[in-house]
């Protein structure tokens, strides 16, 4: 069953580029790949440009700058969703998460998000990811 289910998201993802594609918006998908691969790589402590006695002290580092760098990626990668995304989409995205949130019961769970981290599609993972 688990690879099924795994085969039927990469139906859907191939779908999904397929419209991308022909929507013209291909270039935001290979955009948004390279910016979340870069912040990945970004704080490996084997990737940044310090001195041995640097890492030695590397919980005495001052990371604003990298933060601030980080920041900027952040608002980028939500651009990108955003250009992914239609604007129906988008609207909806945003109303439901209102709608969820000021009507739900417990405090400590976020009913928006559980609906989109269960549905596993391309729309609704950009729409998380928008989110966060």
């Amino acid at each position: 069953m688990r690879r099924t289910a795994q085969i039927n998201r990469l139906r859907a993802f191939q779908r999904w580029l397929k419209g991308a594609e022909s929507g013209g918006t291909e270039q935001y998908v290979y955009e948004l790949e390279m910016w979340l691969k870069s912040l990945e790589c970004y704080f490996r402590v084997a990737n940044l440009p310090m001195s041995e006695q640097e890492v030695r002290q590397i919980t005495l580092r001052d990371y604003s700058e990298e933060l601030s760098v980080v920041g900027d990626v952040i608002f980028r990668v939500s651009q990108v969703c955003t250009l992914l995304l239609s604007e129906e989409q988008v609207s909806y995205s945003s109303f439901a998460n209102y709608i969820n949130n000021s009507l739900k019961q417990e405090y400590f769970t976020d009913k928006f998000l559980q609906a989109l981290l269960r549905r596993q599609t391309p729309d609704s993972n950009l729409n998380l990811l928008m989110i966060s």
